[in-house]
């Protein structure tokens, strides 16, 4: 995969602002639909992604399945909505790994962050995901 280090402010095409902390590099990954960023923390393990999807290109009823998916999740521990967002956290990999997401649809289409990093490494990854979620503008 290609990678340059990246930190700071960033918008991605469809207007989704956001800001990446220090010590991370970007990573460039091909998704299925629309525009993907990624970036990961070689020391912390910590992967960001970054998902806008332009209202034309999104699947019918894909926000309501994600949000069901979220909610009846076993491996959700934490879980919140408003109108049109939701918020999710949990483990993945039999309790080794923690992830924090959030998905809002709107008239500009369907964002998302989720965010993921080794329980081990909690103190660091728990920081950096309330940093990131304070500084996500859909």
């Amino acid at each position: 995969q290609e990678q340059q280090s990246a930190s700071g402010s960033f918008t991605g095409v469809m207007g989704t602002e956001f800001v990446v902390p220090d010590g991370f590099i970007q990573l460039y990954e091909s998704p299925n639909i629309g525009y993907q960023y990624t970036f990961w923390h070689p020391d912390y393990e910590i992967r960001i992604v970054v998902y806008e999807i332009a209202p034309g290109y999104i699947p019918e009823g894909a926000y309501e399945t994600d949000y069901n998916i979220a909610k009846k999740n076993p491996d959700v521990t934490y879980f919140t909505n408003g109108d049109n967002w939701f918020v999710q956290s949990g483990y993945n990999n039999n309790g080794e790994e923690i992830f924090y997401s959030k998905e809002s649809s709107t008239d500009n289409g369907l964002k998302t962050f989720w965010i993921s990093y080794p329980t081990a490494k909690r103190e660091f990854g728990d920081r950096i995901s309330v940093e990131f979620e304070k500084n996500f503008l859909f």
